[in-house]
């Protein structure tokens, strides 16, 4: 089924490739983008409210290093120790997938910063991650148990952080 949803737009495995190649970064830009938003709006502010801008955006932007700190030191982790090749699933040796834990890296920021206010952005978040990692599986970057248990390992400490910073809970939405 997935296959048949991506094979249905008859685009190559470059053009594919390239979509995939420009989601994550699209996500950091929106990012980067929301947060600079955001300090333009506290500059219309009072002037003593625009230092309450600039550290609630200065703390944004200290948890999103955090956790890709946390992404590229479980992958530095991994290649040293061989701690994903060490499983196996249907007799495919899994593997850590920095694709998957960097696009949650940015998609749980904008989810959690958007969820109250714009719903429909949030939703839209998930259906993308949704389409991107099936994606990644057509494109063969990874299995969907590599997917899976790269999530299951690197989302817990993501949405505590983003949870923590931002204030809101997954059960606003």
């Amino acid at each position: 089924m997935i296959m048949d949803f991506f094979a249905f737009f008859d685009l190559s495995y470059r053009q594919w490739d390239a979509i995939a190649d420009s989601y994550i970064p699209l996500l950091a830009l929106l990012s980067v983008m929301h947060l600079v938003l955001y300090v333009l709006h506290g500059t219309h502010c009072f002037k003593a409210f625009i230092f309450q801008y600039l550290k609630q955006s200065s703390i944004h932007i200290a948890c999103i290093l955090l956790c890709l700190i946390w992404v590229y030191g479980l992958m530095f982790i991994d290649n040293a120790l061989k701690i994903w090749p060490a499983f196996s699933y249907d007799g495919h040796i899994l593997d850590y997938s920095t694709h998957t834990a960097l696009a949650w890296v940015f998609s749980c920021y904008l989810f959690f910063v958007y969820q109250l206010r714009f719903k429909l952005v949030s939703v839209l978040l998930l259906i993308t991650m949704g389409l991107y990692l099936c994606l990644m599986k057509f494109q063969n970057y990874h299995t969907f148990a590599d997917m899976l248990t790269t999530s299951l390992v690197v989302l817990p400490p993501m949405v505590f952080v983003f949870k923590t910073v931002t204030g809101r809970t997954i059960k606003t939405l």
